[in-house]
């Protein structure tokens, strides 16, 4: 493929020089050029002032297509974005998309929010419109030039300058496809949670016209868009809602059926991992983990030694959005560092509560976001932090019953907000294997593809044109952004630069296509035995961690005992150990209307059959990504 595009560009050059070189002034004209050539070409020109003169000096020396040629390249381009609002002709490029490519799955669809400079300008591209504020495009119409004023001074008295702006993106959910861009809404950065569902539901209403699943809607967080989710997760199904449950276990999972299909709503993994690392340094800083303990100098202490892989940097005047940082503390060399040298394995004497930490969530992001994991083993993962989280909580609201002045769940644990972010992650992953086995068996479930990662793609990739947009700006510009990103995923092209430390959020985004033993074994494929051992699994493996690691009190749940698993979202949540009936959270409790994925403890072998990280049936095992973690485990628990 490289020896076929250099070909292209040598024949290019040679036809440059030979319609310079000749007497024929006429041959100047009619110059053809390959796609691969053309392609180079607008990435090299790009878009803004600086990228003009360059090219002028790059085509001035080599020759190439004129700036209005690649003008028209761009305008023709099927990514070309005819109106910013949320308008069924732009969900209908998406079904154009998948019609075109023969995709007959779900897609994922994210939104999230950047900063825009606060600046009107008055724009034809849609019309005539002045661009940059809140009200609606009807209401900034420009027939006279007298409208011009107007209209500004009605922007301005209702203060209604664009402070940021809201981008909503489609994709298919692999690699190999580029995200469509759906709506670019100006907001005043206050936006509620009531606006975005109602945008959401617009959206859900506009696909079902188009015939199209949406399995999946991912924000970042915000406090406003987890409301959003959670009123979304508590929408009227038109069908029965998707449920499983597991009522021993205090498993009790929901999500709404649509016209568009089931649909879950995400939070962004890495978002989370980035919150998640936090935690100890900007949030709680003193976690209680039974006879361990978890604060900053533990990460400080973890750095010091040297084979962690961590800078100074990602724990000394931290940066609380370097994503590069949240990597390396949850990467396997952090956590191996914690691990003395030698034969046996031990944890080094100070280091077992961060050991705890960082293996049971950097498993759950490693479920989310490896590309290899097997569909049993992320599962597995995501239920292991479940009830890790939920053991945890029970040991310290214990305590600080016990003794007030020493303990309590704002000081001693996670903030409750991270909580609850967390158990969604779990739940959501649980639920999606589960949608996918049932509803899409024929398609690969590829969670990495789900988050908010292709949404900061496209604010990266436009952040590269122009620092500082504003919404009329950005609006411009969109089909740049959408073609370069068209160019770049084809991976013919590769950019390397250099990686601060500290830059925010890395975006190495990897387009190669799955390969067919890749896609064979990313189907989802658990039916409801395996899912109940799984559970098992998943609470004993928590449970030893929590008793031999942390010296944490547990009891298994047996029948008169069930647990009461706290549901997400739900700030006074508690976890208990309940009669079986007489739950708290009859919301989710309750057993009535579950579908044929329900389980209960008589469906599945006694839990005392299963060892710890015991193969499941049908052969899963971890990735090779993890192995080694996963043994040292058995080993520190086992020995």
């Amino acid at each position: 493929m490289v020896v076929s595009r250099l070909s292209n560009f040598c024949e290019s050059l040679a036809d440059r020089f030979r319609r310079t070189n000749s007497t024929n002034p006429n041959l100047k004209y009619g110059i053809r050029y390959s796609e691969a050539y053309l392609n180079f070409m607008v990435l090299m020109r790009s878009h803004g002032g600086n990228s003009m003169h360059q090219y002028g000096i790059l085509t001035s020396q080599l020759g190439g297509p004129s700036p209005r040629h690649l003008r028209t390249v761009v305008a023709k381009s099927s990514d070309t974005l005819q109106n910013p609002s949320l308008i069924f002709e732009n969900i209908a490029r998406a079904r154009r998309l998948m019609d075109a490519v023969g995709y007959k799955g779900p897609i994922a669809v994210a939104g999230d929010c950047t900063k825009v400079h606060p600046r009107l300008a008055y724009s034809t591209d849609f019309g005539g419109h002045i661009l940059g504020s809140t009200l609606p495009l009807d209401e900034c119409q420009v027939d006279e030039i007298e409208d011009i004023k107007n209209t500004i001074n009605s922007i301005h008295k209702a203060k209604a300058e664009a402070m940021q702006v809201r981008a909503i993106l489609a994709k298919i959910p692999l690699p190999q496809y580029p995200p469509q861009v759906v709506a670019l809404l100006p907001t005043t950065g206050k936006d509620d949670a009531c606006g975005i569902h109602e945008q959401l539901m617009s959206l859900l209403h506009m696909a079902a016209r188009l015939e199209i699943h949406i399995i999946s809607f991912a924000g970042d967080g915000a406090a406003s868009e987890l409301l959003s989710q959670r009123m979304m997760d508590h929408e009227a199904s038109v069908t029965e809602p998707f449920t499983y449950s597991y009522p021993l276990y205090g498993i009790h999972l929901q999500a709404p059926v649509l016209k568009t299909g089931p649909l879950i709503s995400i939070t962004d993994p890495p978002h989370a991992r980035i919150t998640c690392r936090n935690q100890p340094q900007h949030g709680t800083h003193t976690a209680s983990l039974g006879v361990r303990f978890l604060v900053n100098k533990s990460l400080v202490d973890l750095q010091k030694t040297g084979v962690s892989g961590l800078v100074t940097q990602d724990v000394v005047d931290v940066d609380k959005q370097d994503d590069g940082a949240a990597r390396r503390i949850f990467h396997a060399t952090a956590l191996l560092a914690a691990v003395g040298e030698g034969q046996q394995y031990t944890i080094r004497d100070g280091f077992e509560g961060i050991f705890v930490y960082l293996f049971v969530f950097g498993l759950l992001f490693d479920a989310w976001i490896s590309c290899e994991m097997d569909i049993q083993d992320r599962v597995l993962c995501a239920l292991r932090a479940r009830f890790f989280l939920h053991i945890w909580k029970e040991h310290i609201s214990a305590l600080s019953k016990a003794y007030p002045d020493l303990y309590s769940t704002s000081r001693s644990f996670i903030s409750s907000p991270s909580f609850h972010i967390f158990n969604h992650l779990c739940d959501t992953l649980v639920l999606l294997a589960l949608i996918f086995t049932k509803e899409y068996p024929d398609q690969p479930f590829c969670p990495w593809l789900l988050g908010t990662e292709f949404v900061e793609h496209f604010f990266g990739l436009a952040r590269m044109l122009s620092p500082d947009f504003a919404y009329a700006e950005l609006v411009k510009i969109v089909r740049h952004v959408m073609v370069r990103q068209q160019l770049l995923l084809t991976d013919m092209y590769k950019e390397t630069r250099e990686k601060d430390t500290r830059a925010g959020y890395i975006l190495d985004v990897d387009t190669t296509p799955l390969s067919d033993d890749q896609f064979q074994r990313a189907k989802s494929m658990l039916n409801p035995r395996q899912l109940n051992r799984t559970v098992e699994l998943a609470f004993r493996e928590a449970m030893l961690v929590c008793r031999e690691i942390s010296h944490i009190p547990t009891a298994r749940p047996c029948e008169g005992h069930h647990l009461c698993l706290a549901p997400p979202g739900v700030s006074n949540a508690r976890l208990t150990t309940t009669q079986p009936g007489t739950g708290s959270h009859d919301d989710v409790g309750s057993n009535d209307g579950l579908t044929d994925m329900d389980l209960n403890s008589s469906d599945s072998d006694s839990d005392s059959d299963l060892e710890p990280w015991d193969t499941l049936e049908g052969g899963s095992k971890f990735s090779d990504a993890v192995a080694s973690t996963a043994q040292l485990i058995i080993w520190l628990i086992l020995s």
